[in-house]
């Protein structure tokens, strides 16, 4: 009889990601990192708001964090393929860490002002470009071929609960402590994923000196830039990712007009900012039991 050919081969533990050494630890520290960035996102937008009452501002914030993503994310895939993965995202965030605890302890000692917000979110930005185009490519070279999809699903769920999580936080531990010490919260889930990641195991990139690549960065990049010209596939992924990122991202920030409008509290501000995470949350365990054949109708589909 002939196998249909919407079933995949293997058991589901046979393809599971979980089973391969390095990949848990990997992905616990993902989490951690998740978790943190959206809390940074949340609390200094909340911090914004409180000290300036400024729409512009507040905005503002999110425009600082997210922009290195708009001009550094395939500068960040350059690097991600010339240099060692796991010891970047480890440096990220030894270099982010202190940077946290400074932001908090000049809020809960009250020095904190408006003008360091936006460089403390810019960087957490560039860590951003750094450790999602590291991440991604060291959990392939973790996990291989025939596991990725499945490691990219728990990948989703874990980005997804950041967004829940990290509003969660940020927004319950400022109500009942007080931002600065949130802001040290963060710091302490950092440091946890920093500490998670020493049982990643070496990859055979790590291993092995990698090789003398001749093209310079210049050139990649525009390779990758005429790849879209010529790949309709992937302009449509991007399409459609650009139009959805174009609204999603512009809200979160406005979450604290909004909250401040209706006269919510600070832990019920996260759950407002939180609610889009769940919903992700939701999605990517959907996609990561249903295993669907055509990938690209799915995205449209979740879109």
């Amino acid at each position: 009889m002939r196998k249909s050919r919407s079933v995949l081969p293997g058991s589901r533990r046979d393809r599971s990601a979980i089973t391969v050494q390095g990949f848990f630890p990997l992905l616990f520290a993902g989490m951690c990192w998740h978790w943190a960035r959206w809390g940074i996102a949340f609390l200094s937008a909340f911090w914004i708001n409180e000290v300036t009452d400024s729409p512009r501002m507040v905005q503002l914030t999110g425009t600082t964090m997210w922009a290195p993503l708009l001009f550094g994310g395939a500068l960040g895939g350059v690097f991600a393929d010339r240099f060692d993965r796991l010891r970047t995202i480890q440096w990220q965030l030894a270099v982010l860490i202190p940077i946290v605890v400074l932001i908090g302890f000049l809020e809960v000692t009250e020095q904190l002002s408006v003008w360091m917000i936006y460089p403390f979110l810019l960087f957490a930005g560039i860590g951003w470009v750094g450790d999602m185009t590291s991440r991604r490519a060291l959990v392939f070279e973790i996990v291989g071929t025939k596991k990725i999809d499945n490691a990219m699903a728990y990948e989703s769920f874990t980005l997804a609960s950041g967004v829940a999580v990290g509003n969660l936080i940020g927004g319950s531990v400022a109500q009942r402590l007080g931002i600065g010490e949130a802001f040290l919260v963060v710091s302490a889930l950092l440091l946890v994923g920093f500490i998670s990641l020493k049982w990643v195991p070496r990859t055979s990139f790590t291993d092995v000196a990698a090789p003398k690549i001749e093209s310079s960065t210049v050139a990649e990049l525009k390779a990758g830039l005429a790849l879209i010209r010529t790949n309709r596939a992937l302009l449509s992924i991007l399409g459609v990712t650009f139009l959805a990122n174009f609204f999603l991202f512009s809200y979160f920030p406005a979450v604290q007009r909004i909250g401040d409008r209706i006269g919510a509290s600070p832990s019920q501000i996260g759950l407002i900012a939180a609610m889009t995470g769940f919903g992700m949350m939701t999605g990517s365990f959907i996609i990561g039991m249903w295993e669907p054949k055509h990938r690209g109708r799915a995205y449209i589909g979740g879109v």
